[in-house]
């Protein structure tokens, strides 16, 4: 049916017109949405590329910085003592060796040079260059006419004879007469700095760059694509540096061209020009990339919303057509137009679906009101899921606040933007970063809501993370050991050295590596065939032996060495690790003794036989104290751990509540007895000098909590109150926090005894703060029974009490104050005591600590999931206990089996041996002391045997002192359990071995 054409005045009067007019309004609207968006796109994708592009530039600097810092110590140290060296050939030579050295240590420098005023080298780390004169080179002119001794003169860059760009960096040496008495010069290594900005790129279409004051550029990264790898240096500054000085600013993003119609970059400069190092000209840190390159991205958003723009506009006009052309069927026309518009929104929402960005309306209530189906696919979550959901209820707890005020903020502002980083979880539990760019238009009808995009950020995360990282690595290279040690492979080559070694030898790295290790030890060929026994696995590296070591002015140098086997994966043997420590002074010391020997062995003999006879006395009653408490602790250790393991045996068995009090006191009487043991032991190696004191993180809060945590059971049940009291905050420190723990539980532990009523009190005071220690004085006051004035004077001597009557009311060994007052003056303290009796007493004890560097972190503990995490990860597991009592062999059996470990047992190291050889074994416990074979050389026996040269040996004996730790360790075992032991204490040990994971080796 052909349809007339409406009159035209009838038109405009029409509501055909009025659609038409609608429809151009909301068409220009949704164009100047568009519009805007991109426009918002666009601007935040170069605030981004700006700030990454500042990041890495600040990252340079501040590496350049600390070489620059590094190199200008090393040139004053050089010019400090050039006035004295030049006066004589020996003193140039000393000169040479410490620029070499110098040269060794600092990776940055790769030439070190002394002239003289008319700029003859006269000592360089360049022999080949010695006597040259250099009066004619840029940057000795500079360093000439300068004469400034407070300044460091940095030379324009310019070609070495090998084709190396390079700059020099200059210190004047002062003369009496105030003129230049001579020149220190350093080259800086392009390589090194190269490094540096190869570690920023993070992109093929970035590069970074360093300019020379002049504008000069000194590196670039990459480079020119020919022999040299680097730009060529220009006669003058180019555009881009011209403008970054002239801005007086350090930090400057700007963009534009390097040259007249070449490309446009966006480049963060940075200038390097510490105040301390005083510089004549600074260097330039430039990171950059092309903006054609940075807005592809936005390119390819605007070409989508365009194409989207243009399909909707043809398809809505096309519909207004139909619409108006088909009068008569108007019923038709309005169906075939709501599925064109279905169509239409299909296709919308794919687009948006194939958009990077997840697209989110939140009203103004903080609701979700519309989520972009591609949520699903960053996130998990379908958009049904999330749509009427509270906007934060995904969000990270910890960037909820920050979240939430973002929000608010822009609520408060009409058509205000903004943009902001959180954390998002996503449906599997795990979170992704996200940036979320909004624009506020709860003033829209259309669209009532906050508008915007949450874009995941997560892999730009991950980098910017593995940046610290390196950065971490970086500054660790130049730790260095406190002996000389190398390392060679399996062909004897040295594969490492580091410069301790290098400095006794007088070698450096180059002349070092790639030769073979018997070629610098005298009696090589007898030497050489020692070393290839020990890779060949034929023989086994002694403990401590003496070799000497060729020094390159030809002498020998005797070194006291400490071999360790390498081995891969599979237990192959790839090299060996040799600890070297230099005694040259004591093989002097025993020359000198052994020549002065005969002259003292008439005096020697005289005296030795007046002290021999006192001696043996002294040390035959020092090794009967030893025995005795060895084979006490023993022999009480070995029945007191049936007895404890029996009572946790009846425990999973199921008792009735009369039975579970009977054996808590069992187990109270024998948790009792076992600290009577310890503080026994403690007492007798304090005494005999052999607490060495750990050098570790010490937290005062983690320190306070452990303690208030430990005793709070035991306060509650008596009805007191345990406070702690800490205003120390602000430092980490260092020192032994496990005595720490010890002296203060001996505190609380009397004032919770000798308390009826009231309070206990913990107190962490600083009372002295110094540069590099901190002395604390720690409190423990009560409101208990008090102390009488005449016994306090005798409450820090072993076995005594305030009240020492056999029917006192209080029991106790009164070791514990004894011990707290030795464990303070071992950390360089004090301890005492004050008292008023029957209002409360108040004992303290200060110690010494450390400052560190670094936050004492608290150790995360797994020791209550030991037991759940072997039996749910290593069911089936077999392990072997080896013990000749048949009571403490039943007690740990029946423990490992209840969570699910296959056990073998045998009753001696005999047995063991046996087993061992036909068996593989996830872990052994082996006691000590055992008939036929005992423990350590069972276990000596078990480590030659291939399958068991790495399974876990854990020692298990009630010979608790260091010596018999030591004994085991020696042997090849890998950890200790103090017999008796609780059922926790030998899951969590156990785990370590059978689940070597980070957390559970931290216990150690």
């Amino acid at each position: 049916m052909k349809i007339e054409p409406a009159p035209t005045e009838a038109f405009f009067y029409s509501p055909y017109f009025t659609a038409w007019a609608a429809f151009a309004v909301a068409l220009s609207v949704f164009a100047s949405f568009l519009v805007y968006d991109l426009n918002y796109q666009r601007e935040t994708l170069l605030q981004r590329e700006g700030e990454r592009l500042t990041t890495q530039a600040r990252v340079i600097h501040d590496h350049a910085s600390h070489q620059l810092d590094a190199l200008n110590r090393a040139l004053l140290s050089l010019r400090n003592q050039a006035t004295v060296w030049m006066d004589s050939p020996a003193g140039l030579a000393q000169a040479t060796r410490q620029m070499t050295l110098l040269v060794d240590s600092i990776s940055s420098i790769r030439t070190m040079q002394i002239m003289d005023p008319e700029g003859k080298i006269v000592a360089i780390t360049r022999p080949e260059f010695l006597g040259r004169n250099r009066s004619n080179e840029e940057f000795f002119k500079i360093a000439q006419a300068g004469a400034n001794p407070d300044t460091l003169y940095v030379s324009p860059p310019f070609r070495t004879l090998a084709g190396v760009w390079a700059l020099n960096l200059v210190r004047v040496i002062p003369g009496v007469d105030g003129k230049p008495a001579g020149f220190v010069a350093a080259t800086l290594d392009p390589i090194e700095f190269g490094f540096m900005l190869d570690s920023v790129r993070f992109s093929e279409d970035s590069w970074a760059r360093m300019v020379h004051g002049n504008g000069r550029v000194f590196l670039q990264r990459p480079g020119k694509n020919d022999d040299t790898s680097q730009p060529i240096a220009p006669a003058k500054p180019d555009r881009l540096t011209d403008q970054h000085n002239a801005s007086g600013q350090l930090q400057f993003l700007l963009s534009g061209s390097l040259v007249p119609d070449g490309p446009t970059v966006l480049i963060a400069q940075h200038t390097v020009r510490p105040l301390a190092l005083n510089m004549d000209q600074p260097l330039t840190i430039g990171v950059a990339r092309g903006l054609k390159e940075i807005m592809a991205p936005w390119h390819e958003i605007a070409l989508w919303r365009g194409l989207m723009f243009l399909l909707l506009g043809a398809v809505s006009v096309a519909a207004l057509l139909t619409l108006q052309r088909q009068q008569r069927q108007r019923n038709q026309l309005r169906l075939a137009s709501e599925e064109e518009l279905r169509r239409s929104e299909a296709i919308h929402s794919k687009m948006v679906s194939n958009i990077g960005d997840v697209i989110v309306i939140i009203d103004k209530d903080g609701i979700n009101r519309y989520k972009s189906t591609n949520i699903e696919k960053w996130f998990g979550w379908k958009p049904e899921e999330v749509v009427g959901v509270s906007a934060f209820e995904l969000v990270h707890p910890e960037d909820l606040d920050h979240t939430q005020n973002f929000f608010a903020a822009l609520m408060s502002k009409q058509s205000a933007t903004g943009t902001t980083q959180c954390r998002y979880r996503c449906k599997d539990g795990s979170y992704h970063w996200i940036e979320i760019s909004i624009v506020n238009l709860l003033h829209d009808p259309d669209i009532l809501g906050m508008l915007g995009n949450y874009h995941d950020i997560t892999d730009r995360k991950q980098a910017d993370e593995a940046l610290r990282i390196s950065e971490n690595q970086f500054r660790e290279i130049f730790d260095e050991a406190p002996i000389g040690y190398h390392e060679f492979n399996s062909d004897g080559r040295l594969t490492r050295i580091n410069r301790t070694e290098l400095t006794f030898l007088g070698y450096s790295a180059e002349e070092m590596l790639g030769h073979y290790v018997w070629e610098i030890i005298e009696g090589s060929e007898i030497c050489r065939k020692s070393v290839l026994n020990k890779l060949a696995g034929i023989t086994t590296p002694p403990t401590n032996f003496e070799r000497n070591y060729l020094k390159k002015d030809g002498t020998f140098i005797p070194l006291l060495i400490k071999d360790k086997i390498l081995r891969d994966n599979a237990g192959n043997i790839t090299g060996i690790r040799s600890a070297a420590m230099d005694i040259t002074e004591r093989k002097a010391a025993e020359a000198e003794l052994k020549k002065h020997q005969h002259h003292l062995e008439k005096l020697v003999n005289t005296r030795t036989a007046e002290l021999a006879e006192a001696k043996e006395a002294a040390e035959a009653a020092n090794l009967a104290k030893s025995t005795f408490l060895s084979n006490m602790s023993h022999e009480i250790r070995t029945p007191l751990n049936g007895i404890i393991g029996m009572t946790h045996i009846l425990r999973r068995g199921g008792v009735t509540p009369v039975q579970a009090e009977r054996l808590a006191k069992i187990d109270t009487a024998a948790d009792h007895l076992l600290s009577i043991i310890n503080d026994i032991l403690d007492l007798s190696k304090i005494e005999a000098g052999k607490v060495v004191l750990e050098d570790a993180p010490v937290s005062i809060n983690g320190l306070m909590t452990n303690v208030k945590s430990i005793m709070s059971e035991r306060a509650q049940a008596k009805g007191l109150h345990l406070r702690v009291e800490t205003d120390y905050y602000h430092y980490e420190l260092r020192g032994d926090q496990v005595r720490l723990q010890q002296a203060l539980l001996n505190y609380v532990g009397n004032a919770i005894k000798f308390t009826e009523t009231g309070s206990v009190t913990i107190r962490a005071i600083a009372k002295e703060d110094g540069l590099d220690f901190v002395v604390m004085r720690f409190e423990v006051t009560d409101t208990g029974i008090g102390i009488a004035p005449d016994a306090l004077l005798r409450l820090f001597t072993p076995f005594e009490q305030a009240e020492n009557s056999t029917t006192r009311q209080y029991g106790g060994t009164g070791l514990g104050l004894t011990i707290t007052r030795r464990l303070a003056e071992l950390m360089g303290g004090e301890a005492g005591a004050e008292s008023t009796p029957g209002v409360g007493s108040l004992f303290w004890f200060t110690v010494r600590l450390g400052r560190s560097d670094s936050a004492a972190v608290p150790v995360p503990s797994v020791f209550s999931e030991a037991e759940t995490i072997i039996s749910k990860n290593h069911q089936g597991k077999r392990i072997l206990i080896v013990d000749d009592e048949p009571l403490n062999l039943e007690v740990a059996k029946f423990l490992l089996e209840d969570i699910g470990l296959a056990v073998d047992t045998a009753e001696d190291g005999e047995q063991a041996l046996i087993k061992a050889r036909g068996t593989y074994y996830a872990a052994i416990l082996m006691d000590m002391q055992m008939p036929t074979l005992d423990g350590v050389k069972a276990t000596q026996q078990i480590r030659e045997l291939p399958a068991h040269r790495n399974t876990p040996i854990l020692a298990m004996t009630a010979n608790a002192f260091v010596e018999d730790r030591k004994r085991c360790m020696e042997a090849g075992m890998n950890d200790f359990i103090a017999k008796p032991f609780n059922p926790d204490g030998l899951y969590t040990i156990l785990l370590k071995w059978l689940e070597p994971s980070p957390i559970c080796h931290s216990l150690n």
